[in-house]
């Protein structure tokens, strides 16, 4: 993750401390309006939600490139 994003999302090992399957996700604030919903944060989030965890604990870009033209 690119440096300047790196205060603005919220990873859930810092929220609890339980180890939990979704350890390696972001967490999702709820957002009170539906504008909320269309900011990086809120969409960049979920979009890294729904990846697997294979693909979230890569260290390489070039591997995570690689992860997701298999997928996609």
């Amino acid at each position: 993750m690119p440096s300047i994003f790196a205060s603005y999302f919220t990873k859930n090992t810092s929220v609890h401390h339980y180890n939990t399957r979704e350890k390696y996700s972001l967490h999702l604030d709820n957002p009170h309006i539906d504008f909320g919903k269309c900011l990086v944060k809120f969409k960049g989030s979920r979009l890294w939600n729904n990846l697997s965890d294979s693909v979230k604990i890569l260290n390489s870009i070039p591997a995570f490139k690689n992860s997701l033209k298999i997928i996609y």
